[in-house]
């Protein structure tokens, strides 16, 4: 702690599980890193409501 200037870090495992933490507390995440739900491409669009109406399958 000393030689961390007396701050606190972050192991990997630790960064690890607060992301697994966030993810499965945030479902939304998942949602948009799918590709089975929406695909991002540069020449498409899609309003809200088709997205949320996605989401909510």
């Amino acid at each position: 702690m000393i030689g961390n200037n007396y701050q606190f870090s972050i192991s990997g495992k630790a960064r690890e599980n607060m992301e697994t933490v966030k993810r499965s507390s945030n479902n939304v995440i998942e949602f948009l890193q799918s590709e089975g739900y929406i695909r991002f491409k540069a020449d498409s669009e899609a309003s809200s409501k088709a997205i949320y109406e996605a989401y909510t399958r």
